[in-house]
């Protein structure tokens, strides 16, 4: 399932995987084009304040 859009990624679609810095998470899965809108996005959005 695609971390981004929520939707089922396919054998005969191209995916993107990933780990995260955080602990205990598992990787995220996106699909392509998803993966390339959700990077573009954590770049330009401002780091959130704890």
């Amino acid at each position: 399932m695609c971390d981004a859009c929520g939707a089922n990624v396919t054998s005969d679609q191209m995916a993107m995987v990933g780990a995260t810095s955080e602990g205990g998470r598992r990787p995220r899965q996106f699909h392509a084009l998803c993966f390339r809108i959700w990077d573009n996005e954590r770049h330009v959005a401002p780091e959130p304040t704890v």
